[in-house]
């Protein structure tokens, strides 16, 4: 981009990861400042390939965002910085207007990673007495948790879990990190060990219909949410995507 002269045009094929992941936030900041940008959307165009493309097509020394998917113009956007790029889809974005962001209503706490886990000193490899399993995404399901296959292989003392992540000793809602393009969604109730995957806990002073929450994050209004606002940019929810992600009023009881 810097080779360009001004008004000059770049034409690039990139994966459609960039739209959304806070690692790319420098470069979406970069190409706003630089120039204006059409993005034009590709979904899976590759045979063979998992990876969603985008095209890019890059004018110097102008400004704004305009989206594309199959030729229509979907968003244009004057004044475009480096936002995450989203698709306008109307069904989503009034949800977001009318619902209050997770964000807004809990702490939002990642998972003790597989070495970490692996490497703590209270982890074992067989189970024993007063060891549980330490879950994994496959032991989270649409509305409730397996408790008892080990896919992980791995297991902690139920009474030390607060060693390995303190947020570990407290029941919580946990959200699938990566499910293909999904919300799953269940309520820990016994607070087990996990690896991998979202653990919300509510802020001070919140209140909220769990099991309403939990059937609404499974539901077909949580997943066209999703899927309208981000089609399959990504394969898994990020940070910034749950943190958006609104519940409705009538399952807040009390908010902050």
């Amino acid at each position: 981009m810097r080779l360009l002269r001004d008004k000059g045009l770049l034409v690039y094929v990139v994966p459609a990861s960039w739209m959304v992941l806070e690692e790319f936030a420098p470069l979406r900041a970069f190409l706003a400042r630089e120039g204006s940008l059409e993005v034009h959307y590709l979904g899976r165009a590759f045979p063979g390939l998992k990876v969603r493309a985008t095209v890019l097509r890059f004018r110097k020394g102008k400004r704004g965002l305009r989206l594309y998917e199959e030729g229509r113009l979907l968003l244009e956007d004057a004044f475009w910085r480096g936002e995450m790029v989203r698709f306008p889809d109307p069904l989503a974005l009034g949800l977001e207007r009318e619902g209050v962001p997770l964000g807004q209503l809990f702490h939002l706490r990642f998972a003790a990673r597989s070495p970490e886990v692996r490497s703590h000193p209270l982890t074992q490899k067989a189970p024993g007495p007063g060891l549980v399993p330490v879950l994994t995404g496959r032991n989270l399901l649409p509305g409730r948790i397996d408790y008892e296959t080990p896919y992980s292989g791995l297991y902690f003392p139920q009474a030390e879990v607060h060693r390995l992540k303190r947020f570990y000793a407290f029941p919580r809602l946990v959200v699938g990190h990566t499910r293909h393009y999904r919300v799953v969604a269940a309520w820990d109730g016994r607070a087990y060990p996990w690896r991998e995957e979202f653990h919300l806990l509510p802020k001070e002073g919140v209140r909220v219909d769990w099991e309403g929450v939990v059937a609404y994050l499974n539901g077909p209004m949580a997943q066209a949410y999703y899927r309208g606002l981000y089609r399959e940019v990504v394969p898994h929810l990020t940070r910034a995507m749950l943190e958006r992600f609104p519940l409705p009023k009538d399952l807040v009881l009390t908010a902050p």
